[in-house]
């Protein structure tokens, strides 16, 4: 890959040196973009750009898959290595999915946790994901992906609308995307924990979901309440090896632990302290 970005840069050069209007008359480069040289050049030069050009592509695809963002966690086990990447953040809720479809024109404040997973196993399929947090945790609502990368770069669909599935009827199995859009996922909400399930072989070994050194699919994520405090909790990955056999994967990854109301008041209080001292200082 190396050899082509040298062989364009001197293709560039090349160009540039052979035209006589790169330099003005006080001898400053004039604006002219390194396209429209390419251009107005010699057709070869084009065709020779065209083809390097897609051989950089071949060759990007040709990589091994890897996460980009986010935090990295590999979680090991009888399936094999499954790493995952985790990133918090604390958007607004402006659509949602229900049991009738997609709703819009809600403003809902949330604290969310992304997961992206790259299936680095070359042993079978994921079949199961779980995020577990502490009993109690007001989560709103989950996200599955709706398509992954394979080791080629080529992006393959799960269907599905990427939106979050709200968790209106508490807790149990939601499968609203699978009925309504042909998702291939399933998310299971119970007290402690959140569990997203496909079967066969739909996320197969070396493939990765989530945002790739290929692209962005919207990724598996969690929605809690706003200002709920993130920590690390157990996380696990379970499936079914190609020859049959149950596996399993554990590790851990971002989740959420609840505020305890002790905390609160110590932070309004210190809050206070610190406004106070700020007046006595003014």
């Amino acid at each position: 890959m190396s050899s082509c970005l040298a062989e364009l840069e001197e293709m560039a050069n090349e160009i540039s040196c052979s035209r006589s209007d790169c330099m003005d008359s006080t001898g400053l480069s004039v604006t002219t973009t390194r396209e429209n040289m390419l251009m107005q050049s010699n057709p070869r030069f084009v065709a020779r750009g065209m083809v390097l050009g897609l051989a950089l592509v071949m060759a990007q695809s040709a990589q091994a898959l890897s996460l980009t963002r986010g935090t990295p966690t590999t979680l090991t086990g009888t399936l094999g290595n499954v790493e995952v990447n985790y990133v918090s953040d604390n958007p607004t809720l402006t659509g949602y999915l229900g049991p009738s479809g997609i709703v819009t024109g809600v403003n809902i404040p949330e604290t969310r946790v992304q997961y992206d997973l790259l299936n680095m196993a070359g042993n079978g399929s994921i079949l199961n994901y779980t995020v577990d947090y502490s009993p109690g945790t007001n989560v709103l609502g989950a996200m599955e992906a709706t398509g992954y990368y394979d080791s080629a770069g080529v992006e393959h669909s799960w269907n599905g609308a990427a939106y979050t599935t709200l968790f209106d009827k508490g807790y149990g199995t939601y499968n609203y995307n699978q009925a309504l859009f042909g998702s291939l996922w399933t998310i299971d909400y119970q007290p402690d924990h959140v569990t997203w399930s496909t079967s066969g072989n739909n996320f197969p070994a070396d493939a990765a979901s989530g945002e790739t050194n290929f692209g962005f699919n919207p990724t598996f994520s969690l929605d809690f309440a706003q200002g709920t405090l993130l920590g690390l909790q157990a996380a696990n990955v379970t499936g079914l090896l190609v020859t049959g056999g149950p596996s399993s994967s554990t590790g851990m990854v971002l989740s959420a632990v609840p505020i305890p109301g002790a905390a609160w008041l110590f932070g309004s209080g210190l809050i206070g302290l610190i406004c106070l001292a700020r007046r006595k200082a003014a």
